[in-house]
């Protein structure tokens, strides 16, 4: 079996973890076409995907409440949601958004600890869910999707404390 190291000094290239492609007669998954799942072999995609279901949000409608239980993670396809945290007394310090083509929800899994930001529907939203038990079964059967989900986790705090970074080093620190 092949192994792939990677530089944690470089951003991560997706394909290495690519091993097979979709048919080109096929028309492409619907998770299969989001990045990263677009890079896990086809067979792995094919076992997700059996456990996705659809779920749509109205705007102001909460996907996830920060402190509760991860109980699964979304895949954007449509519209956008603003990532935030309770900071003091009903105030509330946004992080960013999220739009079609995203994964939200994924830390909580990964950490198994309560959910970190509440995300909210900006709009019309439409995602799709996998849930926490499919997403552990994946794992165990198949621990390259652990791998790739842990990847974008790095790569997203590694982006977040660039921001963080960026605002030590201006002349002034803005709460969002």
């Amino acid at each position: 079996a092949a192994s792939t190291r990677i530089d944690p000094d470089s951003s991560f290239d997706w394909s290495q973890l690519a091993t097979s492609s979709p048919e080109a007669s096929e028309p492409p998954s619907r998770l299969a076409t989001v990045r990263p799942f677009s890079q896990l072999p086809k067979k792995v995609v094919q076992a997700l995907e059996r456990h996705l279901t659809e779920q749509t949000f109205e705007a102001g409608q909460p996907l996830i409440r920060q402190g509760t239980p991860g109980d699964g993670l979304f895949v954007i396809e449509a519209g956008t949601v603003e990532i935030s945290l309770k900071v003091a007394q009903g105030q509330r310090q946004l992080l960013g958004t999220s739009t079609a083509g995203e994964i939200i929800g994924e830390m909580a899994l990964l950490t198994d600890e309560l959910r970190t930001a509440d995300v909210v529907a900006r709009d019309s939203v439409r995602t799709l869910f996998l849930p926490k038990r499919a997403f552990e079964k994946a794992v165990a059967q198949h621990p390259i999707v652990s791998r790739m989900l842990t990847l974008l986790l790095a790569d997203r705090l590694g982006q977040q404390g660039d921001r963080k970074s960026t605002r030590l080093n201006s002349s002034h620190i803005p709460l969002s």
